[in-house]
């Protein structure tokens, strides 16, 4: 998919080219698919610095690795105080909100290794260690946008410089791939491609539902191979949707109201594709995609960390 990606300039969406046709992965699909919030983040009290002196001893360079610790040591802390004597015994010491700090570490780990896609020796944004200390503010603030931003530069630049890597590998040795990363949150595009691409959601994933946000409707049952993708968008009869529109129900919720909406048209994404197809760059990703293609078809494939 990553491949077929078009340079038209919008740094704050993607366009997929399918048959001619662009696909488009912006924040309002983000939103349909993680029924995640977005907002302004300039509200929002980021004072607190009492998870950080408690559990960090006031660091301030916190690894992602450091706050897993923590959180297993306060679970089984947890564990020890779970019975009626020990949680009186607590709230009498003033230690009653272990329980509750527990949560918020939880929350902690879930937006910095799941929707922000970070590794255990990544640092955590000590703002978001001073946001948790207030679970009402934490559960308000648009972890959408933030989650979006970062699920999309790294789509948007997970393939850079790696066709001339590729072409370096090629001549000092028989490569037959250039492996990348993806940060942020990539399941949500690749629940998206299911909804825009419906023969793909047929042939790789199992619709469980019709309920939002739409990321609850689906299951992957199958791992594609690269070849089976490309024959699937030569397809002939290939249905596409170019961009995701919001049922009635899910125009109703919160995290639906800030977008508007329009019906299917790629009338404003011609012009850019017409320009797109005469690129010089748009020749050497073909270049790259075929040689791609030609070594995976020998039996061998490439590999991707998210």
């Amino acid at each position: 998919m990553l491949l077929r990606q078009c340079d038209i300039r919008r740094e704050d969406e993607m366009w997929i080219l399918v048959h001619s046709k662009g696909l488009r992965f912006s924040a309002s699909e983000f939103a349909l698919i993680t029924g995640l919030k977005f907002g302004n983040i300039s509200q929002f009290d980021l004072t607190s610095s009492r998870i950080r002196d408690q559990y960090f001893n006031g660091e301030n360079k916190i690894h992602n690795n450091r706050l897993e610790e923590v959180f297993i040591s306060l679970c089984k802390k947890g564990k020890r105080t779970s019975t009626k004597r020990a949680k009186k015994k607590a709230k009498l010491s003033g230690k009653s909100n272990l329980d509750e700090d527990i949560v918020k570490l939880a929350l902690l780990y879930f937006v910095e290794h799941v929707l922000l896609g970070k590794e255990g020796k990544n640092l955590i944004d000590l703002q978001w260690v001073q946001l948790v200390d207030s679970l009402e503010e934490f559960n308000k603030y648009p972890w959408g946008r933030i989650c979006y931003e970062r699920t999309l530069f790294g789509l948007q630049r997970a393939l850079d410089k790696r066709q001339s890597k590729y072409v370096e590998k090629k001549k000092r040795r028989n490569a037959t791939y250039e492996a990348y990363a993806l940060v942020g949150f990539p399941y949500a595009f690749q629940i998206w491609a299911y909804e825009v691409i419906p023969l793909l959601g047929m042939k790789y994933a199992s619709r469980i539902g019709r309920s939002f946000p739409r990321i609850l409707n689906w299951t992957s049952i199958a791992t594609p191979k690269y070849t089976e993708i490309q024959s699937l968008f030569v397809e002939s009869n290939l249905s596409l949707h170019s961009i995701l529109i919001p049922t009635l129900e899910e125009r109703e919720q919160e995290y639906v109201k800030c977008f508007e909406f329009e019906v299917e048209s790629n009338d404003v994404f011609q012009d850019d594709v017409n320009d797109w197809e005469k690129d010089e760059d748009h020749e050497e990703a073909e270049a790259y995609t075929t040689a791609t293609t030609t070594t995976m078809k020998c039996g061998k494939k490439g590999d991707s960390s998210n």
